[in-house]
């Protein structure tokens, strides 16, 4: 999975409109995973394979195969066209625009990860049965499709820093509501915003990624700290459960998000000034 992303995210990089490919590609993945959950007890028993869902991801990596056929060999673009433009391949194996995004990446997607582990933990202590649980984090899990699909629609029409950040502060509210708040309307809501969110600031991230470096390195190394935060978060997620208490985890997404936010605007502003730089150089 994290070689598929990567490569997948790096091959998106000299695109036109990077954030909004990444949008689509995010789209596409959510509808397919949802499709490939909701199915499983029916492609379990036709592979007659009880309680392994290697068969079904099998089938779908052949299923999706063919369509690398169909790729473009090359991308065109008119950098002219778009003042958020993909930049010149980077010089620097690892520069600080790179350091900036990747922790900014890393400190908002971490808590999301954690929070996202004990989801049955916090619909158990909202009130809420096993199946009603489940059956939330599927329809949250589908819904997410419309923080894919809502960044897919913007692309860079207010810049990518504004969407940022109202995504961060849509995320933070999200988990504190979710660390002391614990009633089951709150908690179907939190369910949905948390996982939409998360999909509506990923392609951004990568977009970022895609505008100081069109050859795609940056965003391969920014997708790979994203799967990252899916190692980490559970981590994260255990021990603050385990020796504080839930409602821990807001005031760490509060410290967290802040500085990704402060994170996210030195990078904005970096950004800003080399894409005044190229255009006056070529003026």
């Amino acid at each position: 999975e994290g070689a598929m992303l990567a490569v997948a995210s790096a091959s998106i990089a000299n695109f036109d409109e990077p954030d909004k490919a990444y949008g689509k590609i995010n789209i596409v993945a959510i509808l397919f995973g949802s499709a490939a959950a909701f199915s499983l007890p029916e492609t379990s028993e036709f592979f007659v394979m009880e309680h392994n869902v290697f068969p079904t991801i099998l089938f779908g990596i052949a299923l999706m195969m063919p369509f690398i056929l169909i790729l473009p060999n090359k991308v065109l673009k008119d950098e002219t066209q778009n003042p958020l433009s993909v930049a010149p391949p980077s010089r620097d194996v690892i520069s600080w625009d790179l350091v900036t995004l990747v922790l900014g990446t890393f400190l908002v997607t971490v808590t999301t990860g954690a929070m996202w582990t004990f989801f049955y933990v916090l619909g158990d202590m909202a009130g809420l049965s096993e199946n009603q649980i489940h059956r939330a984090v599927a329809i949250a899990a589908l819904l997410s499709v419309l923080g894919a699909l809502l960044a897919t629609l913007l692309g860079t029409k207010y810049g990518r820093f504004i969407p940022v950040i109202v995504g961060i502060v849509v995320l933070t509210i999200t988990i504190v509501s979710m660390s002391y708040w614990h009633h089951p309307y709150i908690f179907r809501a939190a369910a949905i915003l948390l996982v939409a969110g998360n999909y509506f600031v990923v392609p951004y991230f990568l977009g970022y990624a895609a505008a100081q470096d069109s050859s795609g390195r940056d965003a391969a190394v920014v997708a790979a700290a994203f799967l990252l935060t899916g190692a980490v978060g559970p981590y994260l997620g255990g021990y603050v459960i385990e020796n504080f208490a839930v409602s821990a985890m807001a005031q760490i997404v509060v410290c967290t998000n802040t500085v990704a936010c402060v994170l996210f605007f030195i990078l904005n502003r970096r950004q800003a000034s080399s894409t005044d730089s190229l255009a006056n150089h070529t003026v």
